[in-house]
């Protein structure tokens, strides 16, 4: 993404510009030894967010996608905060889709 657009996807506040426009965010969430089923599950009740794997340990992969750009960072710390079994949330990638699949 260019820094012009990351500058006005900030200054837009909290939705992103384009109607049906999302930002999808992949990351691996690190766990206490034993606890990543039940994060796993925890982590699945939340809007937007699929467990799309983990590495059979204490790694979870994870893809959100919310209009709200800064529910991430928000919710990201929360869990951290919040959540004794988890230790980390660590962003891989970062998006912007469009309603139609294509990225806007």
């Amino acid at each position: 993404m260019s820094e012009e657009r990351r500058d006005r996807l900030r200054s837009a506040g909290d939705r992103l510009p384009g109607e049906g426009t999302s930002l999808v965010v992949g990351a691996v969430v690190e766990c206490v030894p034993g606890g990543a089923g039940g994060v796993a599950l925890r982590l699945a009740r939340i809007d937007g967010l699929r467990v799309v794997g983990d590495d059979g340990k204490n790694r979870i992969a994870v893809v959100w996608e919310t209009p709200d750009a800064r529910r991430f960072e928000r919710e990201f710390r929360e869990l951290v905060r919040s959540d004794e079994e988890i230790l980390g949330i660590y962003p891989t990638f970062a998006g912007v889709d469009g309603e139609d699949g294509r990225p806007a």
